[in-house]
């Protein structure tokens, strides 16, 4: 029983991770095609 939030809570964070890491390279894309252009 105790085994199943602790999952559930590492999904959770591994999900808010990838959503973090992603909006950052997505504003470093842009900053980068920015400087190009």
């Amino acid at each position: 029983m105790l085994a199943q939030p602790i999952f559930a809570n590492q999904t959770f964070n591994n999900i808010l991770w990838h959503t973090k890491s992603m909006a950052i390279f997505q504003k470093y894309k842009k900053s980068k095609v920015q400087k190009i252009l």
